[in-house]
């Protein structure tokens, strides 16, 4: 599945159908060299960025998720390399 939409819906999604999940940011794409590369539960992820800079989240981002994997690409940045990589379930991270 493919979604095209504003980062925040695309981070909205992924808290609704998983909310467990974790981003990690690529640090260089999102934009903060002082943002640790940790896992964020998506929904402190988005305050954190409404906090910090509102208007990435309305930024057009492309969340690619499969059965193996979920990413959130910010095309204009880049389309090759995920901004945020998505860990849908919590005992990944145990």
């Amino acid at each position: 599945m493919q979604f095209y939409r504003q980062l925040q819906k695309c981070l909205q999604a992924v808290a609704n159908r998983y909310p467990g999940a974790f981003v990690e940011c690529n640090e260089e794409l999102i934009g903060f060299p002082d943002l640790h590369t940790a896992c964020w539960r998506t929904i402190d992820f988005m305050v954190l960025l409404q906090d910090r800079s509102p208007e990435m989240l309305q930024t057009m981002a492309l969340l690619s998720m499969d059965e193996h994997q979920c990413e959130i690409y910010l095309p204009d940045r880049s389309d090759v390399t995920p901004a945020l990589i998505v860990y849908c379930q919590e005992h990944v991270l145990a």
